[in-house]
């Protein structure tokens, strides 16, 4: 089992690597009601006055459910944290679950560039019997 200690509000937190069966439970339709929050902030017409809007839905989703993915943090942990602690934690959680999906992904992204780079350049050129005619 991965884990990575963490500086929060200064206190030493372990993230601990979790079993796909914990997990699955957190990413739920209601889990992520934070995406269609920021969905419907994209699809809003007047974003200005939606900012504050969508920070507090974003804000409040964190702190309720931040001790869900970080179980011994408390809301009131979250709601003193700083950004910065905010990115370390989700760093740590990213490296101790899915530091082989990360390493996979970050070998595969370029292959995938280049096929499309492919795709599009064969796309583009016009077929010989279309410039011939």
């Amino acid at each position: 089992m991965r884990k990575q200690i963490v500086n929060i509000n200064n206190k030493k937190y372990e993230v601990r690597e979790r079993k796909i069966r914990e997990i699955q439970p957190l990413i739920t339709e209601e889990g992520l009601s934070l995406f269609s929050d920021i969905q419907a902030f994209m699809a809003a017409d007047d974003k200005e006055a939606n900012v504050s809007t969508l920070f507090d839905a974003a804000f409040a989703s964190f702190c309720e459910k931040g001790p869900e993915f970080f179980p011994g943090l408390t809301k009131e942990d979250f709601e003193e944290m700083y950004p910065s602690d905010i990115e370390e934690l989700a760093k740590a959680f990213v490296n101790v679950n899915f530091t082989g999906v990360k390493q996979l992904v970050e070998k595969l992204l370029p292959i995938w560039a280049k096929v499309g780079d492919y795709a599009a350049r064969s796309t583009a050129q016009p077929s010989r019997s279309d410039s011939q005619k």
